[in-house]
């Protein structure tokens, strides 16, 4: 197998950064074996590429986060068995494409206040020569508020909503997490929020209905700090 990456770093006159990372790698493997069925013999070629840029900035009261992505799979399986003086040869080749964009923006409201809102674009495109075909466009927007409200009281209240174009469906997941310091030496904290996620992209070319994987959290502690 051979690999490479590459990175590089820029500050910005403001105190920003922007930063770069790529890599690449090939690999070629085969594995053999003999038993009662006969000779088998898997080759495997694979290729991945992967590159991700950052930005960070900030202007005036304002704290800007840019990143993006992209990834790129392929993977070539060989079946090769050999059995009484017969061959049966077949092929997998899997192709998987992914490409990542998210952007937030925060800003201090007062000393013990901070507000965030971002998007988040998430492409995958998947495909073999089995006929599996799938390409799903996620968008996702978001709003997060850091509140300390004394010395003993905080909270964080947040909310995220989601759009799949392959299921063409859209989910809300409110987050709330409260902390109460009761003591120098004690801390109790509470947390809810609903999660969603597609299901994995190996159930989705089947015919049944499909929706979001949900899941609802609640959690809480209470934490002594021996120090």
């Amino acid at each position: 197998g051979i690999g490479a990456d590459a990175n590089f770093r820029i500050k910005t006159k403001n105190g920003g950064m922007l930063k770069y990372y790529g890599s690449y790698d090939q690999n070629k493997m085969a594995v053999r074996a003999e038993n009662e069925l006969g000779k088998q013999q898997i080759n495997l070629n694979a290729h991945n590429t992967f590159h991700t840029l950052s930005y960070r900035e900030k202007v005036g009261k304002y704290g800007l986060n840019f990143s993006t992505s992209i990834a790129n799979n392929q993977n070539d399986l060989n079946f090769d068995l050999q059995q009484d003086q017969t061959t049966r040869e077949f092929d997998v080749n899997e192709k998987g494409n992914y490409f990542n964009l998210k952007g937030i923006v925060d800003r201090k409201l007062g000393v013990k206040t901070i507000v965030r809102a971002g998007f988040e674009l998430n492409n995958a495109s998947e495909s073999n020569n089995f006929n599996k075909k799938y390409r799903d466009l996620i968008s996702s927007f978001f709003a997060e508020s850091d509140w300390s409200l004394s010395n003993h009281f905080s909270a964080k209240l947040g909310l995220r909503t989601e759009h799949s174009s392959f299921l063409d469906k859209s989910n809300f997941a409110p987050r709330l997490a409260l902390a109460y310091r009761i003591s120098p030496n004690w801390t109790t904290s509470f947390a809810y929020g609903l999660f969603y996620q597609n299901p994995e992209s190996k159930y989705l070319n089947s015919d049944a209905a499909m929706t979001f994987q949900k899941a609802e959290n609640y959690i809480f502690q209470l934490q002594r700090n021996s120090e």
